[in-house]
């Protein structure tokens, strides 16, 4: 839950470390034992000359926890190649070129998945240089607004759905500001791509593995039977002990690249000694019946403590809250309305610093994600130090 700098002042990562470190800055004994157990048994294998029974396990754990329908299971590094390779291999099974992504989105730093995101970084791979692959793939990468099925349906049509692999979505949009599609438009998005023949691939790379009070980000569309043909995920698959990424893909993918090669050769991919850890991690979220007590938790104290702090005149009121996945934006405290200005950011962090929090903050919104493993207490410490963080920025920044 705590780190410290180098005088020895403790900070309370409000952030996880970015959604990675889901349980805490103290590795839980049961995923040091179980990396140091496979570096002595056998501390790396190459995926393409063989399988270990580690990485075995890890398929089959999580063949225990994702729908039914998923069975094929890929190991790359982060979440940047995660949603790489799910790109590539609806491109290779459809035959087609173009991704959908959606407005405020994110899938990674690499060149697709940067291109692929509607994040103000896409600039950096931009370029009109005929050379350049990473933007060449830019070009197959189209943005849609959330919303407006009507919307989404003609902008399929006017692609040309033929040419479409899949639409790739966050489950609840993560660095753009935690925002959560309605079940309405999730379901039509889904019944779309099933007329169309376009995989719909399930970004979970922020939102797996209990952030958002659901094992998956997707299930908290509970209206609507979602089954989506691609996942990534990443980050608090190892809760950010070692980097490891997944990809599952729905059945009868897996089939597909049984005897069809996505060309993949990433050194580090299926990684043994990270397979023992992204083991244990699901493990011990089991046995602590961590993602069950997320869901409590959001839903008593901090969603209490989040309606006391909108209440701020520095917030605006209508604050977003899932699981652990939570988001408050700042506004100028005179009553105008505007996002809050750069110097009243500025102070509120240095405020933020002082309190000794340590977060994620992407002006005007500042995000909410603590460990999943954040007692009550610790969530009212944490508010505690957000609302006199909010307090002395409108002191400084109110006219005498």
């Amino acid at each position: 839950m705590y780190l410290y700098d180098d005088t020895g002042k403790r900070y309370f990562d409000m952030t996880s470390q970015v959604v990675c470190s889901n349980l805490g800055h103290t590795v839980p004994t049961k995923i040091k034992k179980a990396m140091f157990r496979q570096v002595n048994d056998c501390a790396f294998v190459y995926g393409a000359l063989g399988n270990n029974p580690t990485t075995t396990r890890l398929a089959s754990k999580l063949n225990d926890c994702t729908p039914p329908h998923m069975t094929g299971f890929l190991f790359p590094s982060s979440g940047s190649e995660a949603n790489e390779a799910a790109i590539r291999m609806s491109r290779l099974y459809t035959g087609r070129k173009k991704i959908i992504t959606v407005d405020k989105s994110y899938h990674g730093s690499t060149g697709i998945s940067l291109a692929a995101g509607r994040d103000a970084r896409r600039k950096y791979v931009s370029s009109e240089n005929d050379t350049d692959h990473a933007a060449n793939d830019c070009n197959h990468m189209h943005g849609v607004v959330a919303g407006d099925l009507v919307q989404f349906e003609r902008d399929i049509e006017r692609l040309g759905p033929e040419t479409i692999a899949g639409v790739l979505l966050e489950s609840i949009i993560g660095s753009g500001g935690i925002h959560h599609h309605t079940d309405e438009w999730m379901g039509g998005v889904q019944a779309i791509c099933r007329k169309h023949g376009i995989l719909l691939i399930m970004d979970e790379v922020m939102t797996g593995f209990g952030r958002t009070g659901r094992m998956w980000g997707f299930e908290n569309y509970s209206a609507v039977d979602l089954k989506p043909d691609i996942i990534s995920f990443a980050k608090g698959f190892t809760a950010g002990v070692l980097p490891m990424s997944g990809v599952g893909v729905a059945d009868y993918l897996h089939d597909h690249f049984q005897t069809n090669s996505i060309g993949y050769g990433n050194t580090w991919q299926a990684h043994p000694v990270c397979a023992a850890a992204a083991i244990a991690t699901i493990e011990y979220l089991e046995e602590h019946d961590i993602v069950a007590s997320v869901e409590r938790k959001s839903n008593t104290v901090m969603r209490e403590r989040m309606d006391r702090t909108a209440k701020s005149p520095i917030f605006r009121s209508a604050y977003r809250r899932y699981g652990f996945f939570a988001c408050l934006d700042m506004c100028e405290p005179d009553g105008s309305g505007n996002d809050a200005s750069s110097d009243t950011t500025d102070i509120f962090q240095k405020y933020m610093t002082d309190e000794g929090i340590m977060g994620f903050f992407r002006p005007p919104a500042l995000h909410i994600a603590p460990p999943l493993i954040t007692t009550n207490e610790e969530i009212h410490q944490l508010f505690d130090s957000i609302d006199r963080a909010a307090m002395r920025t409108i002191q400084r920044t109110q006219p005498p």
